[in-house]
């Protein structure tokens, strides 16, 4: 089994889907947000450079569908 290793991209978001081949693919699905497909046994994993950037853009989505008010997305601490 070889070892792969993923550069993060600073100004864009990425997407790990595993998938059950050996190929790597990669799509562009908007200008920010990017899949990429390789080896492993999971269905998707998400990687985010900028959170707060990928919270704005799934706010913005669900206001415009009517899902919720919008409201930003805060971080919230738990008892750790």
């Amino acid at each position: 089994m070889t070892e792969r290793s993923f550069k993060s991209k600073e100004k864009s978001l990425s997407a790990f889907q595993y998938t059950e081949n050996d190929s790597q693919e990669r799509e562009e699905v908007t200008s920010d947000l990017k899949i990429y497909k390789v080896p492993g046994k999971h269905e998707a994993m998400l990687m985010a450079g900028n959170v707060k950037k990928l919270a704005g853009i799934l706010n913005e989505m669900l206001g415009q569908q009517g899902v919720f008010e919008q409201q930003p997305i805060t971080k919230q601490r738990r008892g750790f």
